[in-house]
């Protein structure tokens, strides 16, 4: 009975870890793929600069870049929430792992 609640148990913990994993994961794929949405943006600015473009236009992209920096930061705001809630699941595991292996001896 002992090994089925601790199998449970184990299966339980590492199925929330590949959670914390994939939600992370996913995060950081959503950064980068903001990342380089703001260097296209910056690279299209830098052209309009270069060519006689009005002054509004240039400001829509500076508000456009803006509030991609914006999400970017957002995005790894949530990315280290993420990161510090595995964190804390990586230290319960540890600790479930020496308190059962205190309950075999």
């Amino acid at each position: 009975m002992y090994f089925i609640i601790r199998n449970r148990f184990w299966t339980a913990l590492r199925q929330n870890m590949v959670h914390f994993w994939h939600r992370s994961g996913k995060k950081e794929a959503e950064i980068q793929e903001l990342e380089n949405k703001l260097v296209s943006a910056q690279n299209k600015m830098d052209d309009l600069k270069k060519q006689d473009v009005q002054i509004k236009d240039i400001c829509l992209y500076g508000m456009y870049i803006s509030e991609m920096e914006d999400q970017i930061w957002k995005k790894q705001e949530q990315l280290k929430l993420l990161q510090q809630q595995e964190e804390k699941k990586k230290e319960q595991v540890i600790a479930a792992k020496i308190d059962t292996s205190v309950m075999k001896s």
